[in-house]
């Protein structure tokens, strides 16, 4: 659920509403998930593609799938970025993060863009923009609880339509059906070769991260914003333009 903003005007603001004709009853929010058929045909390309990645989108946030989309790339050791508005939906200090991808982004997800042949994206609309742009030629999946969101963009190959924390738990529990409960390891030293990117590029910014210049550069602000606090119980936002290029790799 997001928040929502009600204009209201102005002779309906001025009346008085007593406590007694005041009721109010929460809206169940209702939820379907994907088909089966198109949960299985997607997991099967997925596993079959030579590189993978999944870019993940805000509605991952919407949907409170963390937890079901690091279990899915844990068991498929398929990696993830994030759009701008998807940014911490999938934890950037794991292994398996490459971190955002938009706009602007990191060499992580630059360098996977280059040489994925299956891009997954879940809870994107994959727009582009503020959204990664897609490599030409490649194949295309999308979990989406909007079928409106279906090839609009691009031409999507493999489609499910579901609320993502369902459609991922089906995704899940498919993968332990064609692979193994354990899920398939890391049978392409994926965890490495992110490990390998993060840090040439960590050390190309490092001068700028840890710079001891007057006045302090938003790099090494951000950097000792970091240390502390709690990163995991923190949001920091951006104003537009440059200040959330900068500081949305980071």
């Amino acid at each position: 659920m997001a928040p929502v903003l009600l204009e209201v005007s102005g002779d309906v603001t001025r009346q008085e509403l007593s406590d007694d004709a005041f009721t109010y009853t929460p809206v169940k929010q209702r939820k379907s998930g994907g088909d089966a058929d198109d949960v299985r045909d997607l997991v099967t390309a997925a596993l079959k593609a030579s590189c993978p990645i999944i870019s993940a989108g805000r509605g991952i946030l919407y949907a409170e799938a963390t937890e079901e989309l690091v279990e899915f790339a844990e068991l498929t050791h398929i990696p993830v970025m994030t759009t701008l508005q998807g940014k911490s939906g999938f934890p950037e200090n794991h292994p398996l993060s490459l971190g955002t991808a938009g706009s602007t982004g990191t060499q992580m997800a630059g360098h996977f863009l280059r040489k994925t042949d299956f891009v997954l994206g879940v809870a994107t609309t994959l727009s582009g923009g503020y959204s990664p742009r897609m490599p030409a030629g490649i194949t295309l999946a999308q979990v989406t609880d909007c079928t409106d969101d279906l090839n609009v963009h691009h031409r999507i190959d493999y489609g499910v339509v579901g609320d993502a924390k369902l459609v991922l738990r089906q995704m899940i529990e498919e993968v332990k059906r064609q692979v193994a409960v354990q899920g398939r390891g890391d049978i392409n030293s994926v965890v490495e070769e992110i490990r390998k990117v993060k840090e040439e590029w960590l050390a190309e910014w490092r001068p700028l991260l840890q710079s001891n210049e007057v006045p302090m550069n938003e790099y090494r602000v951000l950097k000792e914003l970091a240390k502390a606090v709690d990163v995991t119980n923190t949001i920091a936002t951006h104003d537009a333009g440059f200040p959330r290029d900068r500081m949305c790799s980071f």
